[in-house]
Parts: structure tokens; C-alpha cells; sequence
């Protein structure tokens, strides 16, 4: 009889540790340039680098979208495995590649059409092209982490991060003036919090998604 109200304060016990081990906290990075001001569509990541349980954080697949003779979005990102799918809105026909030598892709893709491609197996930037429109570029990011997203119009990327522990926060774009196009740094997340980083150097100019000529003869392609 004794025992039982000992084995009662036991049990609350442990069931306030493990939910207060599974609630989430907000990490807000907020990125700025030389001149302090903010920076948009930066990719920003964690990876663990203890045993934290990612198994439940899986993204859906991706879009990426053929608009105006352009990629759009001009950077995306996806966790490795995972479906992409390519989306044609223009009223012409796109032949879309990969430079990547891990990642290779080519295909055409008709007005109003969309493809899937097979899930991309390995980590690392790739660049897209088409072979029609040479001036369309753009990046997919391929990661081994599901804690990705990209900074906003006031250059804040935010995480609801479910474990606690110690991560490498790694920031990428393809103009960042840095080795790898990438700045990382290890961080540890015990709380709420907000880490501000301020690039050394400012972007490199993104390449003219416009055609260069004043006609566009493969219109009819």
C-alpha cells in the first residue's frame, strides 16, 4: 500500500519526460548580405549529427514548373528518394536535361504535360538546362536530410525541429561566393531560438533567364 504513491509520482514523471523530449522547437536562421539586408531563396538545412529519429518528417514529392520559358521555381530542393515531377506550363514543347553526371536526366516534355522522373539517388547540386531554350537554367539540391526549406522575402528560414541535439546548419545557393556554394556551422538546439548569419560576400548575379535575341524562332517548336 505504501508503495503505490511512489509508483504514481514515478509514472508522471516519466510520462513528462518523454513529452517534453518529442515537443518541437522553433528555430527561425535569418540570413542578411554585407549591407544587412535580407536575402531571399537561400536553401537552409540541418543535419543531425547525434541519433535523432528523422523517419517521420518525409516531405511529399516536388514540382518544379516550366512558366515563361523559365524554371519555377529558379532553385529547388528534395530530400533523396523522393519523387520530382515536371510541370509544362508554357504553349511550347521543352526539352529539359541534367548536367549532373550522378543524377542524369533528359526528356521532353509537351505543352500542358507533366513527367516524373525516376527518384534521384544521389545527394548533390544539379543543374537543369533545355536543350530548346538554351538560356533557361536552373538548380535542384539533393539532400540527405527532410530539414530543408528556403528564406523568405525578409530572409528568415524557420524549423519546428521534433529532437533536440546537436545539427550542422548548412546554408547553399548556387551564386553564394563560397567553397561548394555553401557556409556551414554546427549548432546546438536545445530551445527556441534565432540564429542570425551574415554572408561575406555579396550573391553573384543570377544568369539572364530571357532570350537573348529580340525573336524567339524556335517558338514553334
Amino acid at each position: 500500500m505504501k508503495t503505490k504513491p511512489y509508483y504514481a509520482i514515478f509514472t508522471l514523471c516519466i510520462s513528462f519526460l518523454v513529452t517534453f523530449a518529442v515537443q518541437a522547437v522553433e528555430i527561425s536562421v535569418k540570413l542578411t548580405d554585407i549591407d544587412k539586408k535580407p536575402v531571399a531563396d537561400l536553401v537552409v538545412y540541418l543535419v543531425p549529427l547525434e541519433e535523432q529519429n528523422l523517419e517521420n518528417l518525409t516531405p511529399t514529392s516536388l514540382m518544379i514548373n516550366q512558366t515563361d520559358k523559365k524554371f519555377n521555381p529558379y532553385i529547388s530542393v528534395i530530400l533523396k528518394g523522393m519523387p520530382v515531377i515536371f510541370n509544362n506550363e508554357d504553349d511550347i514543347t521543352h526539352q529539359v536535361y541534367s548536367t549532373s553526371t550522378s543524377n542524369r536526366f533528359s526528356f521532353r516534355i509537351k505543352s500542358e504535360r507533366t513527367k516524373s522522373i525516376e527518384p534521384l539517388k544521389n545527394t548533390g547540386k544539379i543543374l537543369m538546362g533545355c536543350n530548346i531554350h538554351d538560356w533557361m537554367s536552373g538548380y535542384l539540391l539533393v539532400l540527405n536530410t527532410p530539414l530543408y526549406t528556403k528564406t523568405d522575402h525578409q530572409g528568415v528560414a524557420k524549423f519546428d525541429v521534433k529532437q533536440t541535439g546537436r545539427y550542422t546548419l548548412s546554408v547553399w545557393h548556387p551564386q553564394l561566393l563560397a567553397e561548394n556554394q555553401t557556409i556551414s556551422q554546427n549548432i546546438n538546439i536545445q530551445s527556441s531560438d534565432i540564429y542570425n548569419i551574415s554572408l561575406s560576400n555579396k550573391l553573384a548575379d543570377i544568369p539572364n533567364q530571357e532570350n537573348p535575341e529580340s525573336f524567339d524562332f524556335l517558338d514553334d517548336y
